[in-house]
């Protein structure tokens, strides 16, 4: 029984390895090929983990045009094996919004809301994006949600203030 431990441990340490390994290669070199793709999200046994990386690269930095291509590239691939990745859509919104294309990256927060509808961060995002339109009223009834459901969210009163003045 304790020889069958070992062998399974080893087993899940080497491919935790393995896969700390091809995720550090992917990033320090913006290696975005299907093949370092494949590995990575091959080896991974659940996709929730990947979709945690995602949100805390996001929080970690401000994100530029190099982790845009990287990130769009892994926000594909996961949406290929989970399509409701509220995630993967949030990601490839935050790209889109850096690259200037506003209603795609409308269309991808309202896709990341839809599969996660009491998500903060997309219902601000959506919020921000609306007033970025100019959709003054549909950006007030997103900040309406938010304030039912976390009135201390981050970032809030800045477009609360911002929809006041523009008003």
């Amino acid at each position: 029984m304790i020889f069958l431990f070992v062998i399974f441990s080893t087993t899940m340490y080497y491919k935790v390895i393995i896969f700390d390994y091809e995720v550090s290669k992917a990033v320090r070199f913006n290696d975005v090929t299907d093949s370092t793709t494949s590995k990575i999200f091959g080896m991974s046994t659940y996709y929730l983990p990947l979709e945690k990386v995602f949100v805390k690269f996001y929080q970690s930095k401000n994100i530029d045009q190099h982790d845009c291509n990287l990130l769009l590239n892994y926000s594909n691939t996961l949406l290929k094996s989970n399509s409701r990745s509220s995630q993967a859509y949030f990601v490839k919104s935050v790209c889109d919004e850096k690259n200037g294309d506003l209603n795609s990256a409308l269309n991808n927060a309202l896709m990341a809301l839809k599969f996660n509808e009491f998500n903060t961060t997309s219902l601000l995002t959506i919020a921000i994006l609306q007033f970025n339109l100019g959709n003054i009223n549909q950006a007030q009834n997103y900040v309406d949600i938010i304030e039912k459901i976390d009135p201390k969210t981050k970032n809030l009163e800045i477009i609360k203030n911002a929809i006041i003045t523009r008003k």
